[in-house]
């Protein structure tokens, strides 16, 4: 009885409120519109555009330095930063297309619809994984995650309409394909079919469609664990064989989670607050103006009563939380080799599925899911409100920031490209949002951030100190002068 009722629900919960996926991707255009202005390159993108301009030869030799490590996620970042001015609208196609996955996903796990559209846009207009949507090379970390969620939207649909063998060499090429683009999910694609057969089939051989999902698991773990083979049998010379081992990191990945408040901190800096329409016009105005109010128009037709979530009970309940906790540790366990750092890159693959289990954890408990789903207008309107402005915030520090760096390589490049620089210590080169460096993985001054954009690729890192003598940026001109 308890299959029927939540079979039932999971259908009513898609057939309900198209109205939403049209919200969704309006608020999340509404977020985000400001990238479409384009940014300079920065750091080591200054390398891939080098690799794009040396054509195929440059990604065979690529390819032979580096063995099947990103073989095809590379590439792609090279094409990208080729073309910097198309990936902001890239970005943002595939940014809301994985919303949507998340959106349905959330139901499919059980989750009422309301609560499903609140985890979409709490991941889709919150600049928690900004760096994907304004870095070119993070189009690979964008691409997996999006694989990943469609992926086990179908394993958690119907699979078997494809038929067993279908499946089954779809989910090879999945896999494999997904850890040669960016190997963060691997694992996860490995443990796919088995997540969906514990929370679809609740360890219940003999429902429907359990020989579609069979196969599907096979084929998703004959493909990962292709990828996981080459990498270990074809290393190239610019790559270690073996990883250092990093135990701690398959717990460490969502402890350091919490860090994603980071997000909010400019907030609470003037200098940061004052960025927040940087390098804005009456063009970006009247965008805005004119995102919010559709926002505000498909927000006020969501009417109709929303889906409720069924609890999990008996068999259904522990099978279904032991394949959410082994999606979890799958998508941490790269990291046991990797080392997990608070680039903002790597939250975007781990956080859908977060935000996943967070869903169904609320759906537990039916009294406080039912508190919210009585406010999920204010909740959602709420959410809009405060992601949006946090994120042109967080985008017009990140603009001033790149515009001060790239003004600083055109400086460089007029005084022959020098070896070292002195910059001024009085204040003038301050950050905005000290955190930011933390966030991308490196400063804007650092050495080999500048170096990388002076003479790609791999050039020498450049000497840089502060002193009372060095150049200074003048916000005013927007350039660099010696003093």
């Amino acid at each position: 009885m308890t299959n029927a009722i939540t079979d039932s629900a999971e259908s009513d919960a898609g057939r309900i409120g198209g109205g939403g996926i049209w919200l969704i991707g309006a608020a999340i255009l509404l977020a985000w519109f400001p990238i479409l202005k384009g940014y300079p390159l920065v750091a080591d993108e200054y390398t891939f555009r080098a690799l794009g301009e040396g054509g195929l030869a440059g990604v065979v030799r690529l390819v032979k330095d580096m063995g099947i490590w990103r073989s095809l996620g590379m590439p792609i970042q090279a094409v990208a930063a080729m073309h910097p001015a198309v990936v902001p609208w890239v970005a943002i196609v595939m940014h809301v297309a994985v919303c949507l996955l998340l959106f349905r996903l959330v139901q499919l796990f059980g989750a009422d619809h309301g609560i499903a559209r609140v985890a979409a846009l709490l991941f889709g207009v919150f600049p928690f994984g900004y760096q994907c949507l304004v870095n070119t090379m993070c189009i690979p970390m964008m691409l997996t995650t999006g694989l990943l969620l469609g992926w086990m939207w179908l394993l958690m649909e119907e699979p078997s309409r494809c038929g067993p063998a279908a499946m089954a060499c779809l989910g090879a090429a999945v896999g494999f394909v997904s850890g040669c683009v960016y190997e963060s999910l691997v694992f996860c694609f490995a443990a796919s079919g088995i997540v969906a057969f514990l929370v679809r089939h609740e360890l219940d051989v003999r429902r429907p469609g359990l020989r579609g999902h069979i196969w599907a698991a096979v084929g998703a773990m004959v493909g990962a664990g292709l990828y996981l083979a080459l990498y270990r049998l074809v290393p190239g010379p610019a790559r270690p064989l073996s990883p250092v081992f990093n135990p701690e990191s398959l717990l460490g990945a969502w402890w350091w989670q919490w860090s994603n408040v980071w997000v909010f901190e400019p907030w609470l800096l003037g200098k940061a607050r004052s960025l927040m329409f940087y390098d804005w016009g009456w063009g970006q105005a009247v965008i805005a103006a004119a995102l919010g109010a559709v926002v505000i128009v498909l927000a006020a037709r969501l009417r109709g009563p929303e889906a409720s979530a069924v609890p999990w009970s008996g068999r259904r309940k522990w099978a279904g939380w032991a394949g959410i906790v082994l999606l979890l540790l799958s998508a941490s366990l790269v990291f046991v080799f990797v080392g997990y750092s608070t680039d903002t890159r790597k939250k975007y693959c781990l956080l859908p599925l977060g935000l996943l289990a967070g869903c169904r954890l609320l759906a537990e408990f039916p009294r406080a899911a039912g508190v919210i789903r009585g406010r999920i207008a204010a909740i959602s309107a709420g959410l809009v409100a405060m992601g949006v402005a946090t994120t042109w915030l967080i985008l017009g520090v990140y603009r001033f920031e790149i515009t001060r760096y790239e003004a600083l390589l055109a400086y460089l490049r007029g005084a022959g490209s020098p070896s070292r620089v002195e910059l001024c210590s009085d204040g003038s080169t301050d950050a905005p949002w000290p955190r930011m460096p933390y966030t991308l993985g490196a400063g804007f001054f650092e050495g080999w951030v500048l170096g990388e954009g002076l003479q790609p690729p791999l050039r020498a890192p450049l000497d840089v100190s502060f002193g009372p003598n060095g150049v200074r940026y003048d916000p005013a001109t927007r350039t660099w002068a010696a003093q």
